[in-house]
């Protein structure tokens, strides 16, 4: 797989690698575009801790529709997360 391709599947826009491509050729990266990486990685990161919650409630969603009568049903999805996440 290609720098590019990689840069996009990283989830990087074509606008930024734009900018990066020169920057990773000539292997300096300068205070304001590091700061926008910097920015790009929080966001993914973000983004990852999001998923993560959301593969909880469907686990817990899993778990209600295999287990029927094992536990009360929850109000919210987030409740049972936290609760099954303070169980683990």
């Amino acid at each position: 797989m290609g720098i590019i391709q990689q840069l996009y599947t990283a989830g990087l826009g074509s606008r930024l690698i734009a900018v990066l491509r020169p920057a990773i050729d000539a292997r300096h990266v300068d205070p304001e575009l590091l700061q926008r990486l910097l920015d790009e990685r929080s966001r993914i990161k973000a983004k990852v801790a999001e998923l993560q919650d959301a593969g909880r409630r469907l686990d817990m969603l899993i778990n209600l529709a295999t287990h029927p009568g094992k536990e009360s049903c929850p109000t919210s999805l987030d409740h049972a997360v936290t609760r099954e996440s303070a169980s683990a």
